[in-house]
């Protein structure tokens, strides 16, 4: 009895001292694009109330690299900061609440460099592996490759996505493949990733968006 009395109290006192869940009142959502073509960045950044999902305006701004960001209010109290740059692999976002507090979020990207099929000709009836200079697709990272017809101008936009992957490379599947005619096309790669940040003080989400260069495939039969 005394044994069952001990493992009861030992419960309720864990139950007891349990911590409830933090609720944020803002989280800060931002959203980055690297163009490797033209050596551009454009950043994005809002904070938002938490119950009603609004936009609100920062008292002291938002800060990019320890760079202060411009706020336009037309777009629904976002604040931007454009700038020609090489490849960074980490941004930093820095705000302070309402309160005083500092707060900070980091979005990690990951480039994508000379990306091909080991060849300029791929046969539309086969499958085919992309490789690429780079760190392999990350678990929940997707790969979008944005194929254009030189002489139609038809677009194909082919979505791709690994787990776990420990190459940089992917299978290009030959029913994706027989999505393309035959004939010159263009191809980029747009590399996407997500991250999510919740800790004790502060909430934010980003996507970072990483634009290769283009480059010609010829597909045939």
């Amino acid at each position: 009895m005394n044994r069952i009395f001990f493992s009861v109290l030992t419960i309720l006192a864990f139950i007891a001292c349990k911590q409830p869940e933090v609720v944020l009142d803002q989280y800060l959502e931002c959203y980055i694009r690297h163009d490797a073509a033209t050596g551009k960045t454009k950043v994005e950044a809002s904070l938002h109330d938490t119950k009603t999902k609004v936009a609100v305006e920062i008292k002291n701004g938002i800060k990019y690299q320890k760079e202060a960001m411009r706020l336009s209010a037309v777009a629904g109290m976002s604040y931007r900061y454009d700038y020609a740059a090489d490849f960074i692999p980490e941004h930093l976002f820095e705000w302070k609440s309402a309160d005083g507090k500092g707060h900070t979020l980091k979005l990690p990207m990951n480039e994508l460099r000379n990306f091909g099929f080991g060849s300029e000709k791929v046969s539309r009836n086969k499958s085919a592996t992309l490789t690429w200079d780079g760190k392999p697709l990350e678990s929940g990272e997707t790969l979008v490759l944005m194929w254009e017809n030189l002489k139609t101008a038809e677009t194909v936009p082919v979505e791709l996505y690994s787990t776990n992957a420990t190459s940089a490379k992917v299978e290009f599947p030959a029913a994706k493949m027989r999505d393309l005619s035959a004939g010159d096309w263009s191809l980029y790669l747009v590399r996407k990733k997500m991250t999510k940040q919740k800790g004790a003080e502060s909430e934010g989400v980003g996507v970072a968006e990483y634009f290769s260069k283009i480059d010609t495939i010829r597909i045939v039969e």
